[in-house]
């Protein structure tokens, strides 16, 4: 049984799941919103610094594997909690994550890390930033 089978305030589906498979601890959620106004929502080993599970896996990513895993068509919250036991995600050396299901199966999915997230500058900022590096390696020959 999983840790967030019997309790009535956990929010998130994933809650008491995801295990790692390194230390055996929890893995924690965490969530960023980028300038642009969009979020990323991904879960983390909660001993990380210590067991050296560096994983973070996308939450997008986790319910796209669940559809595959479980052949549904979209992620189904008690689907979900009724056919998987625990996840265990793991970024050493591969990305993939261990799904152990109700009937005894452990199923391993794979996932690509995702793009970096970068910063389109403008034009006129990279103009700029020219500008700014010419003076600074002029004021280096001097």
């Amino acid at each position: 049984m999983h840790l967030g089978q019997n309790n009535n305030k956990v929010k998130n589906p994933f809650t008491g799941f995801l295990r790692c498979p390194v230390c055996g601890g929890s893995f924690r959620r965490q969530s960023k919103t980028y300038a642009d106004g969009t979020d990323a929502t991904y879960w983390h080993c909660g001993h990380d610094s210590t067991c050296g599970n560096k994983c973070k896996v996308p939450e997008t990513f986790l319910k796209q594997m669940i559809c595959e895993v479980l052949d549904i068509p979209e992620f189904d919250e008690s689907i979900f909690k009724e056919q998987v036991v625990r996840i265990e995600p793991s970024g050493n050396p591969e990305r993939q994550a261990v799904f152990h299901l109700a009937d005894g199966r452990a199923v391993t999915k794979k996932w690509m890390k995702p793009k970096k997230r970068g910063v389109k500058h403008t034009q006129e900022w990279k103009d700029h930033m020219s500008e700014v590096m010419k003076e600074v390696k002029s004021h280096g020959k001097e």
